[in-house]
């Protein structure tokens, strides 16, 4: 009986102890969804790092475009006005040389820019100075009732001209010169006779269209220059006198080389 309880514990053990219980099935869908998940959104970053590269290139180059472009309109709009100042310079220097010479706007405009009137011996007179000369032959003319042509006051004023700078050309070789001292003497009794300075200047103006430092240049320094000259006529050459320098004068003015830009 015990036999029989112990084969029935046997039976019932081996039945239960070798009893194979089946392994549980893993869920395999969330561990295959998980890569491809990461595939997806390393493929989108890929993209986006392409876009992002592909756009830099482009944003450069439109950058570099508006640049140039700026760059272009400034250079463009600087040419045409550079191009104009040229054009109405070129109108006004045109006007100046070929116009009314000694016209009030053309006179204020070569006080303000220094156009050549003449050269004399390699040295430049300016415009100015020929057109201050025309005016004060042309008062002179008009005043002493003398007819004349423009072409003959504009040949006395050059004749003028060229012989005040040939006197100062001379001076200069021979190491002449004249003080404003010198010329003060001559001029102040002048002045003291017309009552001052202010009534100099307006006779002066009403004479030659000139003020006294004009007159002081031209007429008063030219004179005494001119006797100093003829004064050192002998250490120049023994055989002449001071008698002969306007002959002498004279010689030197046909000999100087003069290109005068005066129509």
């Amino acid at each position: 009986m015990v036999l029989n309880q112990i084969k029935i514990s046997a039976r019932s053990g081996s039945a239960s102890g070798g009893k194979k219980t089946a392994p549980k099935k893993i869920k395999t869908k969330a561990l295959a969804k998980a890569p491809k998940k990461n595939i997806a959104i390393k493929a989108g970053k890929a993209v986006l790092s392409e876009i992002s590269q592909a756009q830099e290139p482009l944003a450069a180059k439109a950058t570099t475009a508006i640049k140039f472009s700026i760059k272009h309109k400034i250079a463009s709009g600087l040419k045409w006005t550079l191009t104009a100042i040229v054009f109405i310079f070129f109108l006004i220097t045109a006007n100046v040389y070929f116009g009314d010479i000694k016209s009030l706007a053309n006179r204020k405009i070569a006080d303000f820019i220094p156009y050549p009137g003449v050269i004399v011996n390699h040295k430049i007179v300016l415009l100015k100075d020929f057109q201050n000369d025309l005016v004060a032959v042309e008062k002179n003319l008009k005043r002493q009732n003398i007819p004349y042509t423009e072409k003959d006051a504009k040949d006395s004023a050059l004749k003028g001209l060229i012989q005040r700078e040939v006197i100062f050309n001379l001076a200069k070789q021979q190491n002449l010169t004249v003080s404003d001292e010198e010329i003060n003497q001559q001029l102040d009794p002048f002045i003291e006779a017309q009552g001052g300075l202010s009534k100099t200047n307006e006779l002066i103006n009403d004479l030659y269209g000139w003020d006294v430092n004009m007159l002081k240049e031209k007429i008063i320094k030219v004179v005494l220059l001119n006797e100093k000259l003829a004064a050192n006529l002998k250490n120049i050459d023994g055989s002449l006198s001071e008698a002969l320098f306007p002959d002498y004068l004279d010689q030197e003015i046909k000999k100087a080389k003069v290109i005068s830009l005066i129509k």
